[in-house]
């Protein structure tokens, strides 16, 4: 039986961070897959912005102290102001078209909603990347990793949660946890110079990018 420890990230964890992002994150998003993007793609792009995941203060992993204290989950944010209001630092991401494509889905998202404006907030926290190890999954992981950036975020003076949640499993967690939808993207319209990029069939279930709230 897993014996789970909680805690905020650090520089120290970028490695491991890595390594579950790579092999446990980018291996199952909806919209990775869609595009046909493996976890080697996201290599550069993941070791580039780890860094300012693992620093930010508002990151958090959870360890199996019973399987070599190997990381096992982990929710990675970041404060957001008026003056930094990127979720995703912007990285070279190579040639490869369909990453180029990815990223700029990323950040045309984040201008969708001007959250500061909307809300009249001065910080918020942006949640990048909510990611459990499929052997811990439906253990509550996920919900507890969210619930404690919420109390991490309240303690940092932030004033809203903010989420691009790309399948159903954290879009129903985030229901169940009272954000909110404010917009979303549907995977079988959505178009690059007239052409739709999104293989279907590799989505399930997974239907849309939704743009999620909380006030905290």
């Amino acid at each position: 039986m897993a014996d789970l420890c909680y805690g905020l990230t650090s520089l120290q964890d970028i490695d491991e961070l890595c390594d579950i992002v790579l092999h446990s994150f980018w291996t199952r998003e909806p919209m990775s897959l869609g595009l046909g993007l493996t976890w080697q793609d996201h290599r550069k792009a993941t070791v580039q912005r780890m860094a300012g995941y693992a620093d930010s203060g508002v990151s958090f992993l959870v360890r199996d102290r019973n399987s070599n204290n190997k990381i096992v989950g982990c929710h990675l944010c970041k404060v957001l102001s008026s003056d930094n209001r990127n979720m995703y630092e912007d990285v070279d991401v190579g040639e490869c078209e369909m990453m180029q494509i990815n990223n700029k889905i990323e950040y045309d998202l984040e201008e969708v909603v001007d959250f500061f404006d909307k809300f009249k907030v001065n910080k918020l926290l942006g949640l990048a990347i909510l990611c459990v190890d499929e052997e811990y999954s439906g253990r509550g992981i996920g919900r507890k990793l969210v619930q404690l950036t919420e109390e991490r975020g309240k303690q940092v003076g932030a004033e809203l949660m903010v989420a691009q949640a790309t399948n159903v499993y954290s879009q129903k967690l985030f229901d169940r946890l009272d954000f909110e939808t404010y917009y979303v993207m549907d995977y079988g319209s959505y178009e690059v110079k007239g052409r739709k990029v999104f293989d279907l069939e590799k989505l399930g279930k997974n239907t849309c990018v939704k743009i999620m709230a909380k006030r905290i």
